[in-house]
């Protein structure tokens, strides 16, 4: 999942287990915060429709469409936009096995979520940001947010997460206030 060696695993496999292990606890502490069970304002999914994905090439893994989370904040001039995390996958199986999931397809993504972190409304856990627009980016791609195809490759899965972020910076300047 890293570029360089990183110390205290055994092989590249268990790194990688336990990366994606820590990948799935993230996006599952992430998901789990019921929007609607508390009184904090949820962010709204905004899947890319069909002509963006065409224009853009910003897919999932297996093909579905990306997208990200976005609250408007009460001091609608700063913003905090999350890469969620989820490192690489880097053979065959490992790719066709994260397009499974929520870290590679789209579809089973909540229509709304609350957000932890740098990206919660919440005052007492986020002092510094809850009240800044919020813009959460799923990580659906397999490739560090770098892949640059609009097409799907040789295993007919697409590495598209570069793309994702210009279309999610377009659509934030064409829906928002992000150009202020």
């Amino acid at each position: 999942e890293y570029a360089y060696p990183v110390y205290g695993f055994e092989s590249a496999q268990a790194m990688t287990m336990s990366g994606v292990g820590l990948a799935a606890l993230c996006m599952l502490l992430f998901f789990l915060v019921p929007s609607d069970a508390q009184t904090l304002p949820a962010m709204d999914l905004h899947l890319f429709n069909e002509t963006q994905v065409m224009s853009y090439g910003s897919r999932c893994l297996d093909g579905s469409p990306s997208g990200y989370y976005y609250r408007a904040g009460q001091n609608s001039t700063s913003w905090v936009i999350f890469l969620q995390g989820g490192g690489f996958c880097y053979t065959e199986e490992s790719c066709r096995l994260r397009s499974q999931g929520s870290l590679g397809s789209s579809k089973h993504w909540p229509g709304t979520a609350t957000g932890i972190a740098l990206v919660s409304p919440d005052r007492h856990t986020n002092k510094d940001f809850y009240t800044w627009n919020h813009v959460f980016v799923p990580y659906c791609c397999g490739d560090l947010h770098s892949g640059q195809r609009k097409s799907a490759n040789e295993w007919g899965l697409h590495f598209a997460g570069h793309l994702t972020l210009e279309t999610v910076v377009s659509d934030l300047l064409n829906v928002t206030n992000l150009s202020r």
